[in-house]
């Protein structure tokens, strides 16, 4: 394998486990969503992203919480869906490298979705796609992570049955912090941290942006 297809492979493994980060975060809020029903246990047996995020959709258009919080946490949801698509695409889609003329031109590569066999004799789409097009759903996939998370969070801050539940400390930092990462008002900074406006970085991702040396 030669130097453009490594740095590719490793860039579509670090969407996967992203990806892995925010199916967790989503059955997290699954579990918020529900708390304290049987429904809790049922998170487990959904293997669909999707289907984690339209159930999430539904309960939490009918949960009693204050108009920011819900248009945040709608949104948070509504692009979980568009970017688990663009990751369905990186992931399974099959990446061909293109011819180059000029050693010094970036790597590309002809990405085709594979076609279904009832569907063998239409034409697939090719896509030319560069290695920046991966990083961006990787980027994105970050951000819709930790709205999700923001999202949970700030649930247990703010539902009656759920803050009896933990207490008077249900968490370090501030309802404020929470509702700007679900209403997606925070800067995404290296290694997975953040950073809100007038608070220091925290960090809440484990997957790296820069490759190890």
């Amino acid at each position: 394998m030669d130097a453009d297809e490594e740095a590719l492979t490793l860039r579509i493994g670090r969407v996967a486990r992203a990806h892995v980060d925010l199916d967790i975060a989503l059955r997290s809020l699954f579990g918020t969503l529900v708390f304290p029903s049987p429904a809790f246990y049922l998170a487990d047996g959904i293997t669909s992203t999707n289907r984690l995020v339209a159930d999430c959709r539904v309960m939490l258009s009918r949960t009693d919480i204050g108009a920011d919080l819900l248009d945040a946490g709608l949104d948070a949801l509504s692009a979980a869906k568009v970017v688990n698509e663009e990751r369905n695409r990186v992931v399974h889609d099959m990446w061909l490298p293109e011819i180059r003329l000029n050693s010094e031109t970036p790597p590309r590569w002809e990405v085709l979705r594979p076609q279904r066999f009832h569907n063998a004799s239409s034409s697939a789409a090719v896509v030319s796609r560069d290695l920046d097009s991966v990083e961006s759903v990787l980027t994105a996939l970050k951000r819709v992570t930790l709205r999700i998370s923001g999202l949970d969070s700030a649930l247990w801050m703010t539902l009656p049955h759920l803050m009896n539940e933990v207490g008077e400390s249900p968490g370090a930092m501030p309802l404020s912090t929470w509702m700007s990462l679900a209403a997606d008002e925070f800067d995404l900074l290296d290694d997975g941290a953040f950073r809100v406006s007038g608070h220091e970085p925290v960090r809440l991702l484990m997957i790296p942006d820069e490759d190890d040396d």
